[in-house]
């Protein structure tokens, strides 16, 4: 089954209103995620990086971004549980 046809089933069942259904609980976890992820990036850059001439930059900002996303996964998942599972 194809996306189009995914979209005009829960279009005909549902309405308008229906491809929209979940949008609230994805808003309600990608904001806490956002947050998260933006802070801990900054508090991790300001404790473990580097002056942005070094050469090792990229690579502290890869692995930062990494523990950064890793500890917002793990704070917002049971909101993106809760999501997948509506």
């Amino acid at each position: 089954m194809s996306i189009m046809q995914c979209t005009k089933e829960i279009y005909q069942k549902n309405g308008f209103f229906g491809l929209y259904k979940g949008w609230g609980i994805s808003m309600m976890g990608i904001a806490p995620f956002i947050g998260i992820k933006m802070s801990s990036y900054d508090f991790l850059m300001g404790k473990f990086g580097v002056a942005k001439g070094d050469p090792r930059s990229v690579y502290y900002n890869l692995f930062l971004g990494a523990v950064a996303g890793t500890i917002a996964v793990t704070g917002t998942y049971p909101f993106d549980l809760v999501r997948r599972l509506l």
